[in-house]
């Protein structure tokens, strides 16, 4: 169920977007006349690999996972994002799909655009434009150095990270994990999980 947000509560502490945060007022109140606010579900699909995204998300209090699907179904996580990002960034490029999938990995609120108006609102707005474009340099920063760490650390050191990094976005000391979905996530079986 999507409901509409006003302006002024969009933004509002204490669950608010840190990148739309970082826009200039005026572009702010701009972009946040074409957002909705949404709940997210967890698992719940935000769009599949080689199908058309169709909105944007910028998560409020939960965390989303980028997966990256193979051949025979089995899946790992790549990437995550909180509340410091936003979930469709190859739009920002101008590529309507991903080879990934997108899933709320933790529920919690989101503010969603759709995907027109997202590239509407870049293409008016330098500022927009430019602080979409330095996040997804750093979030694929980041999927680099999950990379490495999933060929090179141990699954101990992998775990801590990701229980770690997902309780900083989660903003709670408690969240939905089974040990079976931890094991997609960090590309392990579900053994290696339990002894971690």
């Amino acid at each position: 169920m999507s409901i509409s947000v006003s302006r002024a509560n969009a933004f509002a502490p204490p669950d608010q977007n840190l990148l739309l945060q970082t826009l200039p007022p005026d572009v702010r109140e701009r972009v946040a006349q074409r957002l909705t606010l949404v709940r997210l579900e967890h698992r719940q699909t935000l769009y599949e690999p080689d199908s058309i995204i169709h909105r944007v998300y910028f998560p409020l209090n939960g965390v989303a996972s980028l997966l990256a699907v193979m051949g025979d179904g089995d899946m790992v996580e790549v990437g995550t994002t909180g509340n410091e990002g936003m979930v469709g960034t190859p739009l920002i490029l101008g590529v309507r799909t991903s080879a990934q999938e997108a899933i709320a990995q933790i529920p919690g609120d989101a503010l969603a655009m759709e995907a027109c108006a997202f590239v509407e609102e870049i293409e008016r707005h330098d500022a927009f434009d430019h602080l979409v474009r330095r996040y997804l340099h750093g979030y694929i920063n980041m999927v680099s150095q999950t990379a490495a760490c999933n060929r090179l650390h141990e699954v101990e050191s992998r775990c801590a990270r990701w229980l770690l990094m997902t309780h900083d976005r989660a903003n709670s000391d408690t969240f939905p994990l089974t040990h079976e979905f931890l094991a997609h996530m960090l590309g392990v079986r579900r053994a290696g999980v339990t002894v971690a």
